[in-house]
């Protein structure tokens, strides 16, 4: 036994060699296109677009600045109406939303759903699913301020109530009708001794 282990180690190693051999001339072949054949893209090539987007103009997309819309293909989306808006945001005028953030939207509650998520979780990117000239694009909105609190800055100055935080000094005292007497007639006091 001992006279067969070298060369079955001698062996082994000639066909490693060949593998590796044969691994390297087909690697340099696929480096060398044909003219006329196309590239693959970078890896850099391959990302989201990104935009900087201030997270107050996010939270504007509301009932009033969104449109339901279904194009040919019978796929739904909303279409920003507010041009100032669509442009801050980095949409093009026929630009369609699919979804945001994975959560597919057809509705304007649906924004309403996936940035309440992402308010929640503090996400400071929100990825953006588009149909842009029929072609889906993924556009990658990087928030610029805090999310959560431009939701509550904006639902206060759409109803004109600061709503504060619970537990802090700004909230006022609330009297407790069964404690307060103010207002009450005054009750005849009776003791009676043995």
């Amino acid at each position: 036994m001992s006279g067969r282990t070298p060369v079955i180690a001698v062996s082994l190693a000639a066909l490693a060699l060949v593998t590796v051999i044969i691994a390297v001339i087909v690697v340099a072949m696929r480096g060398d296109n044909p003219a006329g054949a196309a590239k693959p893209a970078l890896i850099e090539d391959r990302g989201p677009l990104k935009h900087r987007v201030p997270a107050t103009d996010v939270v504007q997309l509301d009932r009033d600045t969104l449109e339901a819309t279904t194009d040919p293909n019978g796929v739904a989306g909303l279409k920003v109406t507010d041009a100032a808006l669509r442009a801050q945001l980095g949409l093009a005028p026929t630009d369609v939303i699919t979804a945001i953030s994975g959560r597919p939207v057809k509705r304007q509650f649906d924004v309403y759903d996936a940035l309440l998520g992402a308010s929640t979780m503090n996400a400071t990117s929100l990825y953006v699913d588009l149909l842009r000239d029929g072609k889906p694009v993924l556009l990658r909105w990087e928030l610029d301020g805090d999310l959560r609190a431009a939701r509550t800055s904006s639902k206060s100055s759409r109803t004109g109530v600061m709503f504060p935080a619970l537990g802090s000094a700004s909230l006022p005292a609330v009297p407790d009708p069964l404690l307060d007497r103010r207002g009450q007639p005054e009750v005849l006091k009776i003791t009676i001794t043995r």
